[in-house]
């Protein structure tokens, strides 16, 4: 992957503070209420907001015009310029629920479902975490995630990254290294509204906090280079994302695109 920084990133007053409460309740509500597109009853994609109408509809375009209008929009362009594109289909909101142990998630890396090009994720909790509330872990220790990145690319290449297996990690990492990095995590607090940026090859797992109670919020926006779309994002129908100034100011242009052949 690119180097395109280190990361994690701390990215201050991310999002307007005067509309997270709002924006937290209706993420609650929207995850509360089916359909939950087959897949975890934890998230729900852009994509699917978008094409949902109503409610929905409006929450996704409210929290994009929330991104280009602060300091997110500014680093993103700082990455890929001023034409980076919104993955809609993996930006998503997320409740994790304190009774509902799936909606955790294992150390992972986002490449293992983006592939190897350059891509990142602005996090953004709308509950302050990394305390009484779970956060995200990282590995301190970028010699071993380096390794590990390294493993993973070199096996998803003999197979295809089309093919990405979620299981791919645990499978390919020796004891040794999985014990060693059982030490070496490290958990960020975040205010709430407040962002953490990263890359598709930065290891990373959801916190765990074994007393909390109730919901933890959050928001991922994916974004990547307008002329480096994931391969395997693009094999297949999907939505993107820009920024566009239209009468003097930014907002977002939308477009469903068709798989591209390999």
């Amino acid at each position: 992957m690119t180097d395109l920084g280190s990361f994690p990133e701390y990215v201050p007053d991310a999002l307007p503070a005067d509309r997270l409460a709002e924006w937290r309740a209706a993420i609650v509500d929207g995850i509360a209420s089916p359909p939950h597109e087959g897949r975890s009853r934890s998230s729900k994609s852009f994509s699917f907001l978008l094409t949902s109408g109503g409610p929905l509809l409006e929450l996704a375009e409210a929290l994009l015009r929330g991104f280009v209008s602060g300091p997110m929009h500014q680093r993103a362009m700082q990455l890929f310029g001023p034409d980076y594109l919104f993955l809609l289909d993996n930006c998503s909101i997320r409740r994790h629920v304190s009774q509902d142990a799936s909606s955790t998630i294992a150390m992972h890396f986002d490449g293992m479902f983006l592939g190897s090009e350059p891509a990142v994720n602005f996090w953004v909790p709308l509950d302050t975490v990394g305390d009484t509330l779970p956060g995200l872990n990282f590995c301190s220790n970028k010699a071993v995630e380096a390794a590990m990145w390294k493993m993973l690319c070199s096996a998803q290449e003999r197979v295809g990254w089309a093919s990405v297996d979620p299981d791919a990690l645990e499978r390919l990492i020796p004891q040794g290294v999985k014990d060693q990095l059982a030490n070496l995590l490290t958990t960020p607090q975040v205010e709430a509204g407040h962002c953490l940026l990263f890359s598709s090859g930065t290891l990373h797992a959801t916190q765990t906090c074994p007393d909390w109670q109730g919901d933890r919020v959050s928001i991922e926006f994916r974004i990547a280079a307008p002329d480096a779309v994931p391969s395997v994002y693009a094999s297949r129908l999907h939505y993107v994302a820009r920024p566009v100034v239209q009468d003097g100011r930014l907002d977002i242009s939308y477009e469903k695109r068709d798989a591209v052949p390999l």
